[in-house]
């Protein structure tokens, strides 16, 4: 999870509560601890990671879930952000779960969380976040749009130069890609991919360190950047 981040530019302290956001929920360390060896900003965004992870989503409104996060991260979009790329990472490999919890997930993903990555300007995760969510809550209807993707790709008047026999992030052989429990090709990286998020082609360091002084309706100016 930390390894999004990092590929979207975020700046050490993000990327060092990233590392720690469970320690507090999950183990016996304490927010003091924390403040102790990484500082009061890091204890800051774990601390606002940890009531995140609280937040009941529900079936409650759009708005109203929104307003229950900001008031959880009290405004930090770096909050969000590192919730963003844990469930990221989650989704990747949810592949392990039960397919009830699959679609359960995914549905909240659907609703709440692709939503908030829109606001926020970070297409890198929204659109991997939408094809993950699309082919667990519609396998067959995603498999079908595979096969049309990649027979249209191997039309000889395609002007794509990428090959359907590749991945279409690292161009290894289509029997590393990942499946899922179902059979189906996932849109994770495949298992040779050298790295394990999405990738931009914008530059991002200076927009995501820029974050702490930015209100979660403005508009990031890497908003536009598409994955490579």
């Amino acid at each position: 999870m930390t390894l999004i981040l990092a590929e979207l530019g975020a700046e050490t302290t993000t990327l060092t509560a990233s590392l720690l956001h469970d320690t507090v929920e999950d183990t016996e360390v304490t927010l003091d601890q924390v403040r102790e060896q990484f500082g009061e900003e890091v204890r800051y965004l774990v601390d606002g990671v940890t009531k995140l992870e609280k937040v009941d989503y529900g079936a409650a409104a759009e708005p109203e879930t929104f307003r229950k996060m900001l008031v959880a991260t009290g405004n930090d979009v770096r909050v969000m952000s590192i919730k963003l790329a844990d469930r990221l990472h989650n989704m990747r490999t949810l592949g392990v779960m039960r397919p009830e919890k699959q679609e359960r997930i995914a549905k909240v993903t659907r609703d709440v969380l692709i939503p908030l990555a829109e606001r926020l300007g970070v297409q890198a995760l929204k659109t991997e976040l939408e094809d993950l969510v699309f082919a667990i809550l519609h396998p067959d209807e995603y498999a079908h749009t595979r096969d049309l993707i990649v027979r249209n790709a191997a039309r000889a008047d395609d002007p794509s130069p990428r090959s359907p026999t590749m991945c279409a992030r690292c161009s290894a052989s289509p029997t590393s890609v990942p499946k899922s429990s179902s059979g189906h090709a996932t849109s994770s990286p495949c298992t040779a991919c050298p790295a394990s998020a999405a990738r931009c082609a914008a530059p991002t360091s200076a927009a995501f360190s820029s974050w702490s002084t930015r209100t979660p309706t403005a508009t990031a100016s890497w908003a536009s950047c598409t994955p490579v």
